[in-house]
């Protein structure tokens, strides 16, 4: 797995923004031995390999195989030194998995692309654009590649791609030259997608955990500080049925005073969404993107309590405008 590959990148049109069907046809495996091989970090939390290499003409590359107690994944962090001209940079992952579709994340949801080229229309798609984690699973197993903002990837005759840079020279002789760092992931699982959580390690990957060390800033906040102490959550968003729930935004409202809360439906699944306050709300409406009151399946508050119900649909978003009571948040 890791195979990096460079290929000759010179579209017919639009240099900095194309990839040609055929640049599969050059591609030149990154066969240079590695200039130094360290194991860098060896403790109870984790454990870290760094591989340093020249890669290409004039580029050189290292990666550092960064693997954490109780992760399925390794998360493989790169520096590259980039100086190539006219060349696409890929690294590709040869599965052992028997799969006649693939699944990419995108925004809000995924979408479904054949591994194979049968029609004229699977051909065509010979890369497709996603967010973060791609995915290719038989019943009972599973490999997913995880990434923290790359969007080019593909996944052919079980072999998942991941493009990585691109040297054009026009509009602009020097794009994309220089240092990049980045971070992808392999993970290997049971079950398919859904069952083994693929899109929340994605994004735990692009939005880990952070720890800090945070001031009072007076009297609310001192106030909030024991909710904290005792995992206090400003919302808890729970559904019924097949429907798995994210929180997109939870931010001072556009229109009028209050919160707005948007959540989403990223799985494909339908059932009834619970959302539970973690601050006392007087009002609670549901509203469309531009927070104008709209009407939803289902939709309940229950203000002694704190908790709103509503129907959510498959890859549906719902935002919902909450007044805050006057006792406030830092009640």
């Amino acid at each position: 797995m890791n195979q990096l590959v460079i290929y000759e990148d010179r579209p017919r049109r639009w240099e900095a923004w194309d990839t040609d069907r055929d640049y599969q046809e050059q591609a030149m495996r990154v066969m240079s031995a590695a200039q130094r091989i360290t194991v860098t970090k060896r403790s109870p939390l984790a454990a870290e390999i760094t591989v340093e290499r020249p890669l290409g003409s004039a580029s050189r590359l290292v990666q550092r195989y960064r693997l954490l107690a109780g992760s399925t994944r390794v998360d493989i962090v790169t520096d590259v030194e980039w100086h190539e001209e006219q060349k696409l940079l890929r690294a590709l992952f040869p599965c052992a998995v028997r799969a006649r579709r693939a699944t990419f994340g995108i925004q809000f949801g995924h979408i479904e692309r054949a591994t194979h080229d049968n029609t004229s229309w699977e051909r065509a798609q010979f890369e497709v654009p996603g967010h973060n984690w791609m995915d290719m699973s038989e019943p009972g197993l599973g490999v997913a590649v995880l990434d923290d903002g790359k969007f080019g990837r593909s996944a052919k005759h079980g072999v998942l791609g991941l493009s990585l840079l691109k040297a054009p020279n026009f509009p602009d002789p020097t794009a994309d030259r220089g240092h990049h760092r980045f971070t992808y992931s392999v993970m290997a699982h049971g079950g398919d997608w859904r069952a083994a959580g693929v899109d929340a390690h994605a994004e735990q990957l692009n939005h880990p955990l952070l720890g800090a060390m945070v001031k009072s800033a007076g009297e609310r906040a001192g106030a909030l500080a024991p909710r904290l102490a005792d995992g206090w959550q400003a919302v808890t968003v729970s559904a019924t049925g097949a429907a798995h729930l994210e929180i997109a935004a939870l931010k001072p409202a556009e229109q009028s005073g209050g919160m707005a809360l948007r959540v989403v439906e990223v799985r494909g699944g339908a059932g009834v969404a619970t959302i539970r306050w973690g601050f006392p709300v007087g009002a609670v409406c549901a509203t469309d993107l531009f927070e104008r009151p709209v009407e939803i399946d289902g939709f309940e508050h229950d203000a002694a309590t704190g908790t709103t119900r509503c129907a959510v649909r498959p890859f549906q978003i719902i935002t919902l405008r909450a007044d805050i009571a006057s006792a406030g948040i830092g009640s």
